[in-house]
């Protein structure tokens, strides 16, 4: 009988405890909530490029819920820790069928306003806060359209 009733009352425990965690959680069982790890990846940009004019640029968005809003921010400089940037408004996210989504970047060219390292940072929104998705730091240099490509030699370093 001892067994039994402790049977029971693990049981109703275990019972309690996840319909808790599901009305917390909106209702999706553990595993849903597991599984859910957004990612983003940039195009158009690399990491530590150079350009005179910016590229297009597009954000390729996994595992996104309805729930999740997602922006884009631009900062001068490398990106410090707490460090907010200008989000780049119009930037509008198309939904694809299943969980991923597609966003344009758009007002970037507009917010690099001068020659020096940017970041471009996706940040995911969901109820539960805020977190960065991806960052990119690149390079602008619009003076060098100026150059005669002739004229500039690159320093190849100290690996000839």
């Amino acid at each position: 009988m001892r067994k039994i009733f402790t049977g029971l009352l693990v049981g109703l425990w275990v019972l309690g405890s996840e319909a808790g965690m599901l009305a917390r959680d909106g209702g999706r069982p553990a595993m849903a909530r597991m599984s859910e790890r957004p990612t983003a990846h940039l195009s158009g940009l690399e990491e530590g490029g150079i350009y005179t004019d910016l590229p297009p640029v597009l954000v390729e968005l996994k595992e996104v819920t309805p729930s999740m809003q997602v922006r884009v921010e631009v900062s001068r400089g490398p990106l410090r820790d707490g460090e907010r940037g200008k989000v780049l408004r119009g930037s509008e996210l198309a939904r694809l069928p299943g969980d991923r989504a597609v966003m344009t970047v758009t007002g970037l060219q507009a917010a690099c306003d001068r020659d020096g390292t940017w970041s471009v940072t996706i940040i995911l929104r969901t109820p539960r806060g805020e977190r960065q998705l991806a960052t990119t730091t690149f390079e602008l240099r619009r003076d060098l359209r100026s150059l005669d490509p002739a004229s500039v030699r690159l320093d190849p370093g100290p690996n000839r």
